[in-house]
């Protein structure tokens, strides 16, 4: 795959239900230099309900270089979620990278 998560952590790093979180992400484009029409963080319970983060964009990803994204604030309840940066590909196909366990405990 061109594009890879070097890193996609969340703050606060131990989630309460109901508390505001942020993502923060970094990619890297080992393709072309290319811009997405959309990169977002996706969100999915263990039912596959969406719990996205607020705030996708359009993004320029250069080649070769590591670049950062931080999605918008939102909050959920308690359970576990797989956290995942997911972008449209210039040619329209969706892509989403592999994803990360989150748990939000009781609040």
């Amino acid at each position: 795959m061109p594009v890879r998560a070097l890193r996609c952590e969340w703050s606060p790093a131990a989630p309460r239900a109901g508390q505001p979180v942020d993502v923060f992400c970094t990619v890297v484009n080992d393709d072309e230099t290319m811009t997405v029409p959309i990169i977002c963080v996706g969100v999915r319970d263990a039912f596959g309900h969406r719990y996205d983060f607020p705030g996708p964009k359009m993004l320029a990803m250069p080649s070769r270089e590591a670049v950062s994204y931080k999605s918008g604030s939102r909050t959920f309840p308690m359970g576990e979620f797989r956290v995942f940066v997911a972008f449209r590909h210039p040619d329209g196909r969706w892509i989403s990278l592999p994803s990360k366990a989150m748990f939000v405990s009781p609040s």
